[in-house]
């Protein structure tokens, strides 16, 4: 499955200061968010987080060290979420992942720069 985000480079002189990028992974869990959306959650391989994306367009919708944490926040944003805002937001996802650059998952996952590298804790 491909998933997507946004990553920042604020210093990028004379261009976009993001980047749309994605990636494969086949490791993750399907959750139900509630009014008929599902995500999956993703362990991040190289910081201590968990991601989850929208599982239609592939869009990353939330981070957080802890698994358990992420679902419940993104369940409670669908829960009050405007049904139609959110089907324009997938369809719009949909067809950002389609110009994004595919990144190996270690180089992906990496971008998450304000989660604590895991290789570091294994030592």
């Amino acid at each position: 499955m491909e998933i997507y985000t946004y990553s920042s480079n604020p210093m990028r002189m004379g261009g976009r200061q993001y980047d749309i990028i994605k990636t494969n992974v086949e490791n993750y869990e399907r959750v139900e968010l509630g009014k008929g959306y599902f995500g999956v959650v993703v362990k991040n391989p190289v910081k201590e987080a968990f991601h989850l994306a929208e599982e239609t367009s592939g869009a990353l919708i939330g981070s957080d060290a802890k698994k358990m944490n992420l679902i419940k926040k993104v369940k409670k944003d669908v829960s009050t979420g405007d049904s139609e805002v959110m089907k324009k937001q997938i369809e719009q996802g949909a067809y950002e992942r389609k110009s994004a650059d595919l990144l190996e998952p270690s180089e992906f996952f990496r971008r998450f720069k304000h989660f604590k590298d895991r290789s570091k804790n294994d030592s």
